[in-house]
C-alpha cells in the first residue's frame, strides 16, 4: 500500500512538472525575446541620439568658428593695414566688438606682417607678446599658404591653453589674428553630454586634446583611437561598456567625439525587463497552481478507479472462491441405463450447461458487474423410465403403456423452479411413476 502512495506521489509530481514545463517554456521563449528586441530597440535609439547630437555639436562649431572666421575677413575687407597698425584704431574696434555682445569670444586682437613680426596688439597679455616674432610658429606658416587658419590649443607666449584664428588680406601683406576663448568655445560641447557620465571632447588628427574631457579623461582607449581613422560621415563604435560617436570638423583637422555609457541610457528598458519579469512570474505561479491542481484532479480520479477495480477484483475472488467450494461439494448420484441409452445419455449431459458427466452439482452464476437478480436453476432432471402425462403446461398422454416404455430414450425433460420435490398427481389422467434423482 505504501509503495501505491509513493507511486502516486510520483506520477502526480511528473504530471504537474510535465504540464508546467511544457506551459511556462513557450511563456520564457516569448519574454525572453521581447526583452532582447526591446533592448536592441533601445540600443538603436541610443545610437541614433548619439549621432544626431554628434552631427548637431559638429554644426555648432563648425557654425562658431565660420562666424569668427567672417568677422576678420570683415575686418580686413573694411580697413586698410594702415589704419590696423595704429594701435588706437585697432583698440577702438576691439572695444566696439565687446559693445556689440562680442566681448568673451574673442580675446585680443594682433596684427603681424609677413616676416612674422607684431605690428600691433590689444588685449590682456600685452606684456607677455610685446615684441615677439612668429615666423617660425607652425600657425604662421600655414595661414600664409591657406590664407585662413584655425590654429590647435596651445599655450605659446601667454603660457595657457588656447587656440586662434588667422586669416591674410588677399595681397598676403600682413596678418590679422585673434584670440578665441577657449571657455566659451569649450561650453558649446556641454549639451553634448549624454547621460551623467557621458563625456565629449574634441581631439586633433594627433589624438590631442583640443578641448578638455567633461570626465577630466586624459588618454585615449583602444576604441577611441581607432576612431581617429579619417572618415567621411558620422562613425559609431561600441566597446560593450560606452558607445562613441564621432565626426570630423574645422576642415577635417580636428575630431569631435560623444560618448555615453550604454546602461546611464537603458533606464526605460530597464522598467520594461522589470514589468515583464514581474508579469512571467505572476504567470509561473498562476500556471504551478494549475498544474498541480490539474495533476491531483488526474490521479485523485487514477486512485479512485484503481480502488473500484481493486474491490471488484475482491468480489470476484470470493465468488471464484464459492465456485470452488460448489465444485467440492458436488452430490454423487448414480443413474442406471442401458448400453444403448449410453448415447443419448450423454448427449444430454452435453446439452445441459454446466453440468458434469459423473455427476450433478450447483454452480453459481456471477452477476455482480451489472447487479441482475436471476433465479437459481438447480438443476435438469433427466427420467427415462416415465413421462407424466398431461399436467398443468404438460403434454399429451403417450400412446404406449409405461410398461412399454421402460427403458427407452425419453422424450421429455421435465425442468423445476424452486424445491419442487413431489409429483402432482391431481393432474395426471395416468398412473405413473416419475423416477427422480436416482
Amino acid at each position: 500500500m505504501q509503495e501505491k502512495i509513493k507511486n502516486y506521489q510520483t506520477l502526480r509530481r511528473f504530471l504537474a512538472a510535465g504540464f508546467f514545463v511544457s506551459g511556462i517554456i513557450p511563456i520564457l521563449i516569448i519574454a525572453a525575446g521581447s526583452i532582447y528586441n526591446f533592448k536592441e530597440l533601445s540600443l538603436k535609439n541610443i545610437e541614433n541620439t548619439a549621432r544626431q547630437v554628434v552631427e548637431h555639436r559638429n554644426d555648432v562649431l563648425n557654425t562658431f568658428l565660420q562666424a569668427q572666421v567672417n568677422f576678420l575677413s570683415t575686418l580686413i575687407n573694411l580697413y586698410p593695414i594702415d589704419y590696423l597698425k595704429n594701435r588706437d584704431n585697432l583698440k577702438a574696434l576691439f572695444l566696439a566688438i565687446s559693445r556689440e555682445g562680442k566681448e568673451g569670444e574673442i580675446v585680443d586682437l594682433q596684427l603681424i606682417d609677413t616676416s612674422g613680426a607684431q605690428l600691433a596688439y590689444i588685449g590682456p597679455y600685452q606684456e607677455k607678446v610685446e615684441g615677439k616674432h612668429y615666423k617660425d610658429s607652425p600657425w604662421f606658416s600655414q595661414v600664409l599658404v591657406r590664407g585662413t587658419h584655425v590654429s590647435d590649443v596651445f599655450t605659446g607666449y601667454r603660457d595657457y591653453p588656447h587656440f586662434v584664428i588667422a586669416l591674410t588680406d588677399p595681397l598676403k601683406t600682413y596678418v590679422l589674428r585673434a584670440t578665441i576663448n577657449s571657455s566659451i568655445f569649450n561650453s558649446l560641447l556641454y549639451s553634448a553630454q549624454i547621460g551623467p557620465t557621458g563625456d565629449a571632447f574634441i581631439l586633433n588628427s594627433n589624438g590631442e586634446f583640443q578641448t578638455p574631457s567633461l570626465q577630466r579623461a586624459t588618454s585615449l582607449n583602444p576604441t577611441e583611437i581607432k576612431m581617429l581613422k579619417h572618415h567621411p560621415d558620422t562613425e559609431v563604435a561600441s566597446d560593450g561598456t560606452h558607445l562613441y560617436a564621432s565626426k570630423w570638423l574645422n576642415g577635417n583637422m580636428w575630431l569631435l567625439v560623444v560618448k555615453t555609457r550604454i546602461t546611464d541610457n537603458l533606464e526605460v528598458y530597464a522598467n520594461y525587463r522589470t514589468r515583464i519579469i514581474l508579469t512571467v512570474l505572476v504567470i509561473s505561479a498562476l500556471f504551478l497552481l494549475f498544474s498541480v491542481g490539474i495533476s491531483r484532479l488526474i490521479v485523485a480520479r487514477l486512485e479512485r478507479t484503481d480502488r473500484e477495480q481493486n474491490a471488484l477484483d475482491q468480489q470476484m475472488a470470493h465468488i471464484d472462491e464459492a465456485d470452488h467450494k460448489a465444485r467440492g461439494q458436488f452430490d454423487l448420484r448414480v443413474i442406471l441405463h442401458a448400453p444403448e441409452q449410453l448415447h443419448g445419455r450423454l448427449g444430454i449431459l452435453h446439452g445441459v450447461h454446466r453440468l458434469h458427466r459423473l455427476g450433478t452439482g450447483t454452480l453459481r452464476l456471477a452477476v455482480l458487474p451489472l447487479s441482475f437478480k436471476l433465479l437459481n436453476v438447480g438443476r435438469v432432471p433427466q427420467h427415462d423410465a416415465a413421462q407424466l402425462g398431461r399436467g398443468l403446461g404438460g403434454i399429451d398422454p403417450a400412446p404406449e403403456a409405461v410398461a412399454h416404455q421402460q427403458r427407452q430414450l425419453a422424450c421429455v425433460v421435465d425442468m423445476r423452479m424452486g424445491h419442487q420435490h413431489a409429483v402432482n398427481f391431481t393432474r395426471c389422467h395416468r398412473e405413473g411413476l416419475v423416477l427422480v434423482n436416482i
